[in-house]
């Protein structure tokens, strides 16, 4: 799977990570999936971790189909923080694109270079989870 996540219940999280080639199919199914998973309590913040990602194949126009998307899911979404890791150049430019197609919405999304600033953003402390699971 391209797209894998847990959720954290103490932490009131969900940890996404976007491993491999990543399409816009397979992120299409991940937030289907997301919305559809009995453990998922609104609100939770949402960690979406790029960092093993090497094959983004997302278009512009698919960014702005899925940042649509979210707007379909915002009841169950809405008031939420997403904080998006993306180390590579075109993953923070795609995702950057796609944060700001997400303005409007329900859901504030933030995309940052490390993992440490998004967690601090998030107001988390992931010292103690294993993300590797």
């Amino acid at each position: 799977m391209p797209v894998v996540y847990q959720i954290i219940d103490r932490l009131n999280l969900v940890y996404a990570r976007l491993i491999g080639t990543v399409d816009a199919d397979a992120l299409v199914r991940h937030f289907k999936e997301l919305y559809q998973d009995e453990r998922y309590i609104t609100p939770m913040k949402k960690l979406v971790d790029c960092r093993l990602c090497d094959d983004y194949r997302v278009t512009t126009a698919e960014e702005q189909k899925l940042a649509s998307l979210k707007e379909v899911f915002a009841n169950k979404f809405k008031n939420e923080r997403c904080a998006i890791v993306a180390p590579s150049n075109l993953l923070y430019g795609s995702n950057r694109a796609f944060q700001e197609q997400s303005f409007d919405s329900a859901i504030q999304t933030m995309v940052f270079r490390n993992i440490n600033d998004a967690t601090a953003w998030l107001q988390i402390d992931i010292n103690y989870v294993d993300l590797d699971r």
